[in-house]
């Protein structure tokens, strides 16, 4: 195998990397939208534009993980039911709805709704 090869290989891994993370910036602003009860349409606001960022980077497997010990191999995780991680949720909460009992349709979210 020539460097050529070589870095074709590394530009096609790299791409594979970047198209993995659009799917899963997607699929994480879809919940992200169905934690909040927003649809966020144009430009994402710093709280979720911060936790969606966050949930991309970070390995689902180690999201509710509290605790993790070497010797013995224990591993204790905090159970959510939304399944977003406790500091995520902190950033989201300014940005969640309530959902109202005649009407579960997300809204569209609007920055100042007072100006």
């Amino acid at each position: 195998m020539d460097q050529k090869q070589i870095k074709d290989l590394l530009a096609q891994a790299r791409e594979e990397k970047e198209e993995d993370k659009t799917r899963l910036r997607a699929l994480y602003l879809e919940q992200i939208e169905d934690y909040c009860n927003l649809s966020f349409e144009k430009d994402l606001p710093a709280g979720v534009a911060l936790a969606l960022d966050e949930l991309v980077k970070t390995d689902p497997s180690r999201f509710n993980l509290t605790s993790e010990k070497l010797s013995d191999m224990a591993v204790t995780y905090n159970a959510t039911t939304d399944g977003l991680p406790d500091y995520i949720q902190a950033w989201l909460n300014p940005y969640r709805r309530i959902y109202l009992a005649g009407n579960k349709r997300k809204r569209p979210y609007i920055a100042n709704p007072r100006h």
